[in-house]
C-alpha cells in the first residue's frame, strides 16, 4: 500500500510530463519487487504477485482505473482461491491465476496435456487405403505435423486421393491435434469439397472444433445436422449434444439428448449420473453480481454475500481505516495529505464494489464449468 501511495504522489506531481504515469508507477513497484517484497518472506498464492499485477495495470490502463484495478486485487489476494483456474503444471506451481482485464493469457499458464487425437486401424488394400493407414498411424503415434504434410503430399500427387473424405478428415484431426482449431475450421469452410462437407465424420469433427473454439451454437447445429444423417454403424451425436446444451444452460435440451444417447448405449449408471449433473446445474447456487455489487455500498457486504468472509474482513477493514485517514487528516488541517488519501480510499471503495461482481460472476463461470466437465467424463466425445 505505501508502494501505491508513492505512486499516486508521484504521478500527481509529474501530471503534464511526459510519460510520468508509467515512469513512476514502473520505478516505485520496481523498488518494491525488488528491494522490500523479499524481506517480507511472504509467498503470494496469485499469479501474477500483487506487484506484478499491479504493474501491468498501470502500463495498460489510464491512472483511476489501473488504481481502482490494484485495489481490488490486494482485497482479494489470497482470498476464496478455489475461484481461480490452476496454473498448468510445471510454471508456478501452487498459484492461481488471475490475470489483469484486457491482457491475453499466456498459453504457457493455461496449456493442458497434449490432445490425444486417434484415427482408425484399417487394413490396406490397395495404394490409395495404404497411403490412408500411413496417415493414421502418424496421427496415432501424435505426429500431427508429419501427417499433415503427408497428407498436403497425397492430395497434390494424386487427383484420385482427393475423391477420398478419409483424408480430408485425417486433415481436421491433425489440426486438432495441433491445437491449431481456427486454422482446421477454415480449412472446413474455405477449403473442403462440397460434396465432403455432409459427411457424417467430418461434421461431427468440424462441429468438435466449434465446440472447442467456443462456438457453441454452431457446434450444437452441425451436430443436430448430423444426428439427421446418422447411421448406427458410426459413433452417435448426442453425448456431445448434452455437454453444449448443458453449457448453453439449455437443461430440458440436454436431457433429451441423453436420453438419445442412453437408448442407443444402454447404460443406466451413466445416464443417471449424467441427469443428476444436469439437475445440480439448474438448481446450482448462482449468485448475482449486481446485487454483490449493490451489497458492497457498505464495504466488505458484496463479498460476505458470496461467501468470502476473508475478503469481507479485508475489505471493511481497509476501507475503514481509509476513510479515518481521511476524516483526522481534513479534521487537523492537513489538506494535501487528506487529498491523497481520499483518492486512495475511493479506489479501494471503488475496487470493493467493482470486484465483488467480479467474484460474483467467476463464481459463477466456476460452477458451470465444473459441472460441464463433470458431464464430460461421464460422456467423452469419440469418433
Amino acid at each position: 500500500m505505501l508502494c501505491l501511495l508513492l505512486c499516486t504522489v508521484s504521478t500527481w506531481c509529474q501530471q503534464g510530463q511526459p510519460h510520468g504515469q508509467g515512469a513512476a508507477v514502473q520505478d516505485y513497484i520496481g523498488v518494491y519487487r525488488r528491494y522490500l517484497h523479499g524481506l517480507k518472506d511472504m509467498y503470494c498464492p496469485m499469479y501474477p504477485t500483487c506487484s506484478q499485477y499491479g504493474a501491468m495495470v498501470f502500463a495498460d490502463h489510464p491512472f483511476p482505473v489501473a488504481m481502482a484495478l490494484t485495489a481490488d486485487r490486494l482485497l482479494r489476494c489470497g482470498g476464496h482461491l478455489e475461484s481461480y483456474h490452476e496454473i498448468a503444471v510445471g510454471t508456478h506451481s501452487g498459484r492461481r491465476l488471475d490475470y489483469p482485464p484486457g491482457r491475453p493469457v499466456p498459453a504457457h499458464l493455461t496449456a493442458s496435456p497434449p490432445l490425444q487425437v486417434a484415427a482408425e486401424t484399417i487394413v490396406p488394400t490397395d495404394s490409395a487405403t495404404k497411403a490412408i493407414q500411413f496417415t493414421n498411424m502418424l496421427i496415432n503415434q501424435h505426429s500431427y505435423a508429419s501427417a499433415l504434410l503427408e497428407i498436403e503430399r497425397l492430395l497434390c500427387k494424386d487427383s484420385a486421393l482427393r475423391q477420398l473424405p478419409s483424408l480430408y478428415l485425417n486433415k481436421m484431426r491433425c489440426f486438432e491435434g495441433l491445437q491449431q482449431y481456427s486454422d482446421g475450421l477454415l480449412f472446413y469452410e474455405q477449403r473442403m469439397p462440397r460434396e465432403f462437407m455432409t459427411d457424417y465424420k467430418i461434421m461431427c469433427t468440424a462441429a468438435h472444433l466449434y465446440g472447442l473454439t467456443g462456438d457453441t451454437d454452431r457446434a450444437i447445429d452441425l451436430y443436430r445436422q448430423a444426428a439427421s444423417v446418422w447411421d448406427s454403424s458410426e459413433a452417435h451425436p448426442y453425448g456431445e449434444l448434452a455437454v453444449l446444451y448443458a453449457r448453453k444452460a439449455q437443461f430440458n435440451e440436454a436431457r433429451e439428448a441423453l436420453k438419445n444417447k442412453y437408448a442407443i448405449d444402454d447404460n443406466t449408471t451413466s445416464l443417471a449420473s449424467s441427469t443428476a449433473v444436469i439437475e445440480r446445474m439448474e438448481t446450482a447456487n448462482y449468485k448475482s453480481p449486481t446485487k454483490a455489487m449493490l451489497l458492497s455500498i457498505v464495504p466488505g457486504a458484496g463479498y460476505l454475500y458470496l461467501g468470502q468472509p476473508r475478503n469481507a474482513m479485508v475489505s471493511l477493514l481497509v476501507n475503514s481505516v481509509l476513510a479515518y485517514a481521511v476524516y483526522t487528516s481534513f479534521h487537523t488541517e492537513n489538506y494535501g495529505l487528506g487529498i491523497i488519501v481520499a483518492a486512495f480510499s475511493l479506489s479501494f471503495y471503488g475496487g470493493n464494489i467493482a470486484g465483488s461482481g467480479t467474484s460474483a460472476r467467476r463464481i459463477n463461470e466456476n460452477l458451470k464449468h465444473k459441472a460441464v466437465n463433470e458431464l464430460r467424463r461421464y460422456n467423452p466425445f469419440y469418433y
